[in-house]
């Protein structure tokens, strides 16, 4: 938050933007975005980060809502065993049109989340599975690693 303030003062001092910029070693554009911002009024970065919602969006949860929706295309019956297994899923439904897409955006779920040997693990089956069942598809064109 002080490079906020910072960024504000020198604004409000009558500094130009790319001046701004290059005093404080912030990029231009997040200089016009902090000149848009109201002042910063403490410097307990969490709790100023939390009030101004600032800070980068989390680019996982972009992908679970589309998951969740390519599970939902399929009979009630399988709901548990598409939730906690994806890849059981898919060894037992490869008919479906959805497996390729949902296996690919479990790989790339792990790329942008908190991984462990778990995860890291489920990245791994889900490209093997991927390539051997859907090699031509254009979710293994997309999907050149596992995480």
């Amino acid at each position: 938050m002080l490079k906020r303030h910072e960024v504000g003062i020198l604004l409000k001092a009558g500094h130009g933007k790319t001046e701004v910029a290059r005093l404080t070693g912030v990029s231009l554009c997040s200089v016009k975005r902090i000149a848009q911002e109201g002042p910063v009024m403490h410097v307990d970065d969490a709790a100023e980060r939390a009030q101004r919602q600032v800070g980068r969006p989390s680019t996982v949860t972009n992908f679970r809502k589309p998951i969740l929706e390519i599970l939902q295309h399929t009979p009630e019956e399988d709901t548990v065993s598409r939730t906690s297994r994806p890849q059981t899923y898919a060894r037992q439904h490869p008919e479906s049109p959805w497996v390729p897409q949902a296996m690919h955006l479990l790989v790339r779920e792990t790329r942008y989340g908190c991984t462990n040997p778990e995860t890291t693990h489920r990245s791994e089956k889900a490209f093997r599975l991927l390539h051997q069942q859907y090699p031509k598809s254009e979710w293994a064109e997309k999907t050149k690693y596992h995480y």
